[in-house]
């Protein structure tokens, strides 16, 4: 029997640099008759996908192809995860107009859960600028119908309050997300840093996801505010932070062994005015007892369906990406983990 072993990530005063996996191949001794193997470990596994648009064309196409269309190259893959994560980038509302193209007052079809929920997701952030295009009832209609598909949901686009915030408790683990819209003025940065560590302070054990609605539209790149915050919430206890709004994919960072993705960028959307716009990116997270191995599952979407690229460095991209976060390309095999 053989067993591998992964040299992961090193981190430097000077930034973070990864060296190639060296795998050692050790001879085990051959077990006596009778004597058990010890069962490897089995993870908690999570993945995290972007921003969510199932209004005007995705829906036409929908319609033309079966309303499963968009997910239909990236079910597979999603189902292989026990929490599956996105951004849910609109309400859904019985009896609401069609969403126009090129429209920004978004409203989905009622079929959206089952949707959602035969491709995977069982968890949704709804603190985006979008949730309440048809006001609160909007709102409160998308959570009970999500619900009534057994799709969870946290976070609201106005209000941080901790009725929004989402505890499970599963594989033995217990887990919080937090949602928050950042591109609105009602969002209190200080409350926002106060209850993240009131959480952290009641369960030292927890693991505590933010997703976070902020940043500049288009931009492949964060900016000061996002960088600003995204440490102030580790610092406050999360054990990771991710981005959506932008559309686009911007860098990530580890700070003090956290990991900030600041844009996971569309996942499915109809913006076709632009390759990056295309272009998105889904972070999966196995949870060990002492460790998160993280590994980047960038996607590529055509009309509105997304496929995740299997050799990463195909999408020419992601290279692109990986050097804006700091990272030499040639060095990069596909994931790192932190310690708990």
């Amino acid at each position: 029997m053989r067993a591998a072993y992964l040299f992961g990530a090193i981190l430097l005063a000077t930034g973070l640099f990864f060296i190639p996996a060296v795998e050692i191949q050790i001879e085990s001794p051959q077990l006596d008759e009778g004597v058990m193997e010890t069962k490897e470990e089995e993870p908690l596994s999570l993945i995290f996908a972007g921003d969510i648009m199932l209004g005007r064309n995705v829906q036409l196409l929908g319609e033309r192809y079966g309303e499963d269309y968009p997910f239909e190259k990236v079910k597979d893959l999603l189902g292989q995860y026990d929490i599956v994560v996105g951004n849910l980038e609109g309400p859904i509302v019985l009896g609401a107009p069609r969403t126009m193209s090129y429209s920004f007052k978004f409203a989905f079809p009622t079929s959206s859960p089952g949707v959602l929920k035969a491709a995977g997701f069982n968890l949704l952030s709804l603190a985006n600028n979008h949730t309440v295009d048809f006001g609160s009832r909007g709102y409160e209609e998308t959570v009970a119908r999500l619900s009534e598909e057994g799709i969870n949901s946290f976070g609201h686009p106005i209000s941080g309050d901790a009725f929004y915030v989402r505890r499970l408790e599963q594989n033995g683990k217990n887990l919080a997300f937090f949602g928050y819209n950042a591109t609105y003025p009602s969002f209190k940065k200080d409350q926002t840093l106060s209850d993240v560590a009131a959480e952290r302070i009641s369960s030292s054990d927890e693991l505590i996801f933010i997703f976070m609605h902020w940043g500049e539209e288009y931009s492949s790149s964060s900016n000061a505010f996002q960088k600003q915050l995204g440490r102030e919430l580790v610092d406050a206890g999360a054990t990771a932070v991710i981005g959506s709004h932008p559309h686009v994919v911007q860098e990530f960072e580890i700070y003090k062994n956290r990991p900030i993705f600041y844009s996971l960028g569309n996942f499915i959307f109809d913006q076709y005015f632009s390759e990056e716009t295309q272009e998105g990116l889904m972070v999966s997270m196995k949870i060990f007892e002492t460790k998160i191995v993280y590994e980047f599952l960038p996607i590529v979407s055509v009309k509105s369906q997304p496929a995740n690229i299997e050799s990463a460095f195909e999408a020419e991209w992601f290279g692109g990406f990986i050097r804006r976060s700091g990272i030499v390309p040639a060095s990069y095999e596909g994931g790192f983990e932190l310690p708990l």
